[in-house]
């Protein structure tokens, strides 16, 4: 029985023994070794709350006014690029940039300086970019994603956009209404419509300017010119389609074939494209700018009166023309109901990956516009209601602003000169072998 006892005594205290040995083994291989087992979970549990943090971030956060990111919770790399208009960049975007670039985003502005170039890169690059400014009429032919900001945004923009604004998500952010204009040298006398156009175009003497008619010395080789997806000035194909559809709208027989008259008066100095094509070779050797923008060219250096576009034609003469300020807008050739301006708006192609970032300039841009004046705000007319009450009693809007009841969006898609090419019936009535008449009950657009 004593045996026993201390056979249980000894294996009581041999298991007590192992109890303490193994207590502070554990003990002190948690203190020298870690538990590395604990530590991985430890860390598993820590990466995937910041993973979800992150996640958080750029998917769901989106910034407000009034309530930016905090400066840790921002990543140190991030960067975003906006395809732009050349002429529509400026100091007022530099200063966003700079606003941004203190939150440790950067963003990079890729102008191209050229029409087609521009068209060409948004039809075949757009999902290289974070952001593109582009006419609003373009959306529908490019894949882009819808826009959710922080807050019902319609009341910072002009009625004109804000009827077409959703409250929360848009497939688009207004910028500006760039209205089409008559340009016109300031010895000319007022030519608003089209009826006196055609008057002044046809009264013109050899000696004086070079006549300009409605259409641009639209003949034989300006057919094979646009038919070959060339132009032989700047936004061409644009403004022929306006102008015909201006007519068209009317259903106006005699106006359409008063423009194409004009392309038929005898004056020795026509504005023919041979003609033209000589005076740019001259000017291209005192401006190498005139390539890019040749009908600005031959105004801007008095070969002729009058031009027809959009008022950002005057952004595009303080950058590269700007002396002798001797230029000026009238309302476009309009005597219908309704005014033509293009809206410009930015858009984010589809599937971009930079939401948060995006809406970060989106935020910034809106901020700084409701903050600040008009000064950094050029030739468009601003989208935003206080800018846009501010700039339009400046002189430059003078001609136009009247028309502000009738502003309307021009319409033509990203693909109008294919879509004219390929049009027969446009192609023979501007050589007078279609029917006017048959043509306009039958305009394809």
């Amino acid at each position: 029985m004593k045996i026993n006892s201390d056979f249980k005594s000894i294996l009581v205290l041999g298991i007590i023994a192992i109890i303490i040995s193994w207590i502070g083994l554990y003990q002190f291989r948690d203190i020298k070794f870690k538990n590395t087992k604990q530590l991985q979970k430890t860390n598993d549990e820590k990466i995937e709350k910041l993973t979800n943090e992150y996640n958080e971030l750029v998917d769901v956060y989106i910034p407000t006014i009034t309530d930016k990111p905090k400066e840790n919770d921002l990543p140190t790399t991030w960067s975003i690029k906006i395809l732009f208009p050349w002429f529509l960049y400026n100091q007022w975007f530099s200063t966003i940039s700079d606003n941004l670039k203190a939150e440790n985003i950067e963003v990079s502005f890729e102008t191209i300086d050229s029409y087609s170039a521009y068209e060409t890169e948004i039809k075949t690059n757009l999902q290289n970019y974070d952001i593109a400014l582009i006419p609003q009429n373009w959306i529908i032919w490019l894949e882009t994603d819808s826009i959710t900001l922080w807050e019902n945004i319609k009341p910072y923009f002009i009625e004109l956009f804000n009827k077409d604004l959703d409250s929360s998500t848009n497939l688009s952010i207004p910028f500006a209404i760039d209205p089409a204009i008559t340009l016109y040298r300031n010895s000319v006398p007022e030519q608003n419509t089209r009826e006196k156009l055609f008057s002044y175009t046809l009264s013109r003497k050899s000696q004086k300017k070079y006549s300009m008619p409605i259409l641009w010395w639209f003949d034989e080789l300006t057919l094979d010119l646009t038919k070959s997806s060339r132009t032989p000035f700047e936004n061409f194909v644009e403004l022929l389609y306006l102008q015909l559809k201006q007519i068209k709208q009317k259903n106006d027989n005699s106006e359409l074939s008063n423009m194409l008259n004009t392309n038929n008066i005898s004056l020795k100095e026509k504005y023919t494209y041979k003609n033209f094509s000589t005076i740019l070779n001259i000017l291209r050797d005192q401006n190498t700018t005139c390539s890019t923008f040749p009908a600005l060219c031959v105004i801007k250096y008095g070969y002729t009166d009058i031009k027809f576009w959009f008022l950002s034609d005057f952004d595009i003469l303080d950058k590269y023309f700007p002396w002798n300020n001797n230029l000026y807008a009238w309302s476009f050739t309009n005597s219908e109901n309704q005014y033509p301006t293009k809206w410009r708006v930015f858009i984010v192609p589809k599937w971009n990956q930079n939401t948060n970032l995006t809406n970060k300039f989106f935020s910034e841009y809106i901020s700084a516009s409701i903050d600040w004046d008009d000064t950094f705000w050029d030739n468009t007319l601003s989208a935003i209601t206080n800018i846009y009450n501010t700039q339009k009693t400046k002189n430059i809007f003078k001609n136009i602003i009247w028309n502000e009841s009738k502003f309307y969006i021009f319409t033509g898609n990203i693909n109008l000169q294919d879509q004219i090419i390929n049009d027969w019936k446009t192609l023979e009535m501007l050589k007078w072998n279609y029917n006017i008449k048959s043509y306009l009950s039958n305009f394809p657009y």
